[in-house]
Parts: C-alpha cells; sequence; structure tokens
C-alpha cells in the first residue's frame, strides 16, 4: 500500500515473470525510462510490484544509489569475482565507481580502473583502485601487463564507447 508521497525507490526491471530466468532472462524484457519516462521524468509508471518503500534510516541521497549500485553488484555476481581475483574496469562514471566499491568488496585484491576524466580517476582511487589509469595516456594492455602475471581475470566495460569496448 503506497500513499501519496512516500518515499519510493523501484525496480526499473519488467519482464515476462512467468518463465524461469535460466529458460530465457530477458523474454519479454524491458525497464522503466527505456520505452517509457523515467526517474527524471515529472511522472511515470511502474508496477506495483516494482515499488519499494525507501525505509525511514535511508536517505534520498543513498536511496537514489540503489538501483546503481544493484547494476554494479550484479554485474560483479555475473562476472563470477573471487577473492583473490584481478579486475579491470574501464570506465570510472557513477557505475564504475560503484563496480569498484563492489569488486572491493568481492575481495578482488587488484582493481584497475581506466578513464579519461582525472577527476573520475581521483575518485576511483579514493575508494579502493588499486591502479587509476588514463586510457588516453596508457595503453591499458601494457600497464595490465606490467602489474599482473596474465592479465586480469575479470574485465567490466561500463563506459559504453566502442573504443573502450574494444581494447577491454
Amino acid at each position: 500500500q503506497f500513499n501519496k508521497g512516500d518515499r519510493v525507490v523501484i525496480n526499473p526491471t519488467v519482464s515476462n515473470r512467468e518463465k524461469e530466468e535460466n529458460i530465457d532472462l530477458y523474454d519479454g524484457y524491458s525497464f522503466i525510462g527505456l520505452g517509457s519516462d523515467g526517474g527524471f521524468a515529472e511522472f511515470t509508471n511502474a508496477p506495483e510490484e516494482n515499488v519499494y518503500k525507501l525505509p525511514d534510516n535511508v536517505s534520498d541521497k543513498e536511496g537514489a544509489l540503489i538501483e546503481p549500485t544493484a547494476v554494479a553488484v550484479q554485474a560483479i555476481k555475473e562476472g563470477e569475482v573471487l577473492f583473490g581475483d584481478t579486475v579491470a574496469i574501464f570506465g570510472a562514471g557513477p557505475i564504475g565507481l560503484l563496480t569498484v566499491i563492489a569488486a572491493k568488496a568481492a575481495g578482488a585484491s587488484k582493481i584497475f580502473v581506466f578513464d579519461l576524466s582525472e577527476e573520475r580517476l581521483n575518485k576511483a582511487k579514493a575508494i579502493g583502485a588499486t591502479y587509476t589509469i588514463n586510457s588516453g595516456e596508457s595503453n591499458p594492455s601494457d600497464v595490465i601487463n606490467k602489474h599482473t602475471n596474465n592479465g586480469v581475470d575479470v574485465a567490466f566495460e561500463v563506459a559504453g564507447v566502442a573504443p573502450t569496448l574494444k581494447s577491454s
């Protein structure tokens, strides 16, 4: 039961919930904000089962980070990052930074972060990245080879740009 003015957070994933995930995870898949108005719209619609009340002890700022944090945590889970693994993260925007935190929480031993923004790289270093590299100045493969024996165990492309995808 929701009332006008309730602080809520949503799971934006809308899919065919009748099928088992191992059959086809993306059957009937949609995303609130992708084909409809999303979180920056004045109003939007979401299925009731996708809406959750925000507990009083969770701030609005923390609530705003729930969905992107879930993206990062899911990436770490699907990447099967294990304790001691080495990880490369291409892109130090909000999702990339949250992926640093999730990788560190999973026990990654070395976390390489590549981006073009020094400000974002500094933030990545501050939250636990082992190496932060400006990919416009250094070749990612050279840096990784210098600091690992056989490359990284898992790489995440979170910049969403073609050149990054090719280099990862």
